[in-house]
């Protein structure tokens, strides 16, 4: 309801000056080839512009992830750390599948060397092997909270007020420096206060 109230309120505005929505997973001008991932801006934050700093050390695709990628983000409320654990099991089983079901794109191909499908999934892949994907052990039966905040409190944190990069083990974390750090974790299934669940490409919401 919130979404269609959305629509109706932006939809005639777009329209008015010739525009319309296109839901994809990938922006289709750098999926076609038209357009490379670069020539499109950032969001103006200095958020993303030190994420993309950091990514352009990590991997080959940070920027197509930054500029042209979009999901349907599903966020799931758990009611202990026993059901949290085992929805994010299943979520993280689950997601190859509804990844390939919820792929929105042409096939059209980025380059020779991409493979035909789950182009959103290849971008992720080649972003930055320590935030994103899946994190060791997490489908395991004895995985907790805990060693999901270690891994995150093992790693460096990307920092948003100077250009390098810090262990956050080396400061005392209050809530906004560990929501930070959670922030800054980009997991196929990610734990916050609730469960976050970004596998599906953006899709039309029929």
């Amino acid at each position: 309801e919130i979404y269609q109230g959305f629509r109706e309120v932006c939809e005639p505005i777009f329209l008015s000056r010739g525009y319309s929505f296109l839901e994809k997973g990938i922006f289709p001008l750098v999926e076609n080839g038209d357009t490379k991932p670069e020539e499109l801006p950032l969001i103006p934050k200095e958020r993303y512009q030190r994420m993309n700093q950091h990514f352009e050390r990590t991997g080959e695709r940070g920027k197509y992830m930054m500029r042209a990628t979009a999901s349907t983000q599903v966020c799931i409320d758990f009611s202990s750390e026993e059901d949290a654990l085992k929805k994010y099991r299943v979520l993280q089983k689950l997601s190859p599948i509804l990844s390939l079901i919820a792929e929105n794109q042409n096939g059209l191909g980025l380059a020779k060397d991409w493979k035909k499908h789950l182009f959103r999934n290849q971008i992720w892949r080649d972003v930055d092997s320590i935030r994103c994907g899946y994190f060791d052990g997490s489908v395991s039966t004895d995985y907790s909270f805990c060693a999901y905040a270690k891994y995150l409190d093992r790693h460096s944190a990307i920092q948003f007020r100077s250009s390098d990069t810090k262990e956050t083990s080396e400061s005392g974390l209050g809530v906004s420096d560990i929501e930070h750090l959670i922030s800054v974790f980009f997991p196929m299934v990610r734990l916050k206060k609730y469960i976050e669940y970004r596998a599906a490409d953006s899709m039309p919401i029929e």
